[in-house]
């Protein structure tokens, strides 16, 4: 019985994993609709590890902007945007890349610095949204399971220590007349 206890005791208590959407707004400016959220980033053992061992970690974000005019006219557009975080061993530092845009890739000195980078995060649909009406955005963030090493893509599968992705979040809005 107490080396069920120990056992137990030692095992990580890494259930917080995941990404979670604490809010999502947009608002329509000069160059199209801004979408600003703030987003959670939970990496789990296996994904840390992971990381620790050269395997760069990409995650993807989606938006959807759909209009929904009086009148049958509705249209969307969907955008992704790609963000990959490294591991650098010979400087042991963290680097972050925005991989849809020509920007300098960031280094920080820990994780946890990366993972604060992307909880604020501003994203653009440009030429959007100049139509006046009700629009209707929503967004996702995940791992991008795809860009895995091909042997991991199979024990992510099985695995729930690599489920992170935050669904769906939706933030009706509307650009004035």
């Amino acid at each position: 019985m107490l080396a069920a206890q120990t056992v137990f005791a030692c095992a990580p208590a890494d259930d917080r994993f995941g990404i979670h959407l604490d809010s999502l707004e947009a608002r329509s400016t000069a160059a199209g609709v801004s979408v600003r959220a703030r987003q959670e980033i939970n990496l789990s053992h296996e994904a840390r590890e992971a990381l620790r061992h050269g395997v760069p970690l990409r995650f993807r974000i989606d938006l959807a902007l759909r209009s929904n005019h009086p009148g049958g006219q509705s249209g969307s557009e969907n955008q992704s945007f790609d963000y990959e975080i490294r591991y650098l061993p010979l400087s042991d530092h963290y680097q972050l890349s925005a991989l849809d845009t020509a920007s300098t890739p960031r280094t920080y000195p820990r994780l946890r610095h990366v993972l604060a980078a992307l909880r604020d995060i501003e994203l653009q649909f440009s030429g959007t949204g100049g139509e006046a009406g009700p629009y209707l955005v929503r967004m996702r963030s995940q791992l991008d399971r795809s860009a895995m090493p091909g042997p991991m893509q199979i024990p992510m599968l099985l695995s729930a220590d690599w489920d992170l992705d935050s669904g769906w979040v939706e933030q009706e809005f509307t650009i004035g007349g």
